[in-house]
């Protein structure tokens, strides 16, 4: 389990702001313009987070960011190597900002309310392939408006239709079967 959640308020609204240990330009503006967002609601306990260890850099954006935030209501996520840990944080928060893939999948599979904001054509394929393509902003798009617009969704409890993902769950469900007659 994730220790970092004996940290978070009840009380509120837990928004993941995530992207990799080293953003580029484009990343540390999305994750910045998201976390001053939440920032400005009283009732958001905003994460700062990460899911990679950087191999020739330190993480220091979610630091420096929270410099410019309000410190009582922001925690740092600081990535331990444990995936299981990284599913109890995504299992635990009520929305996600992120510009990677693989977060999104599974805060998605989790039924999270993803906003994704991406760098690769790849990740709007697979929002589309789950019917939410309206929750991945097409890279290279301006993101600030329908960025502003899905975290305002998210804070006014617009839901999600899930129902393409749990139909690909359901058939999931059966390969194990399938694969026992198959060898």
């Amino acid at each position: 389990s994730c220790n970092l959640l004996s940290k978070t308020d009840p009380s509120f609204r837990r928004l993941l702001v995530h992207t990799t240990a080293t953003p580029d330009a484009r990343e540390l503006a999305i994750v910045s313009y998201a976390a001053k967002w939440a920032d400005g609601k009283r009732d958001v306990q905003l994460i700062l987070g990460t899911d990679s260890r950087p191999r020739r850099a330190r993480v220091v954006w979610p630091s420096d960011l929270m410099e410019t935030l309000n410190k009582s209501k922001t925690l740092v996520y600081k990535y331990p190597g444990d995936v299981d840990n990284l599913i109890s944080l995504l299992s635990s928060v009520d929305g996600i900002v992120t510009t990677k893939l693989h977060v999104g999948i599974v805060g998605s599979v989790l039924e999270k309310f993803v906003v994704s904001v991406p760098h690769h054509t790849k990740t709007p394929r697979f929002y589309s392939q789950i019917n939410l393509e309206q929750n991945c902003v097409p890279p290279h798009a301006q993101w600030e408006a329908p960025l502003q617009s899905l975290l305002d969704d998210w804070y006014s409890g617009s839901t999600l239709d899930f129902s393409a993902l749990r139909n690909v769950r359901m058939k999931s469900d059966y390969l194990p079967f399938i694969s026992a007659f198959i060898h």
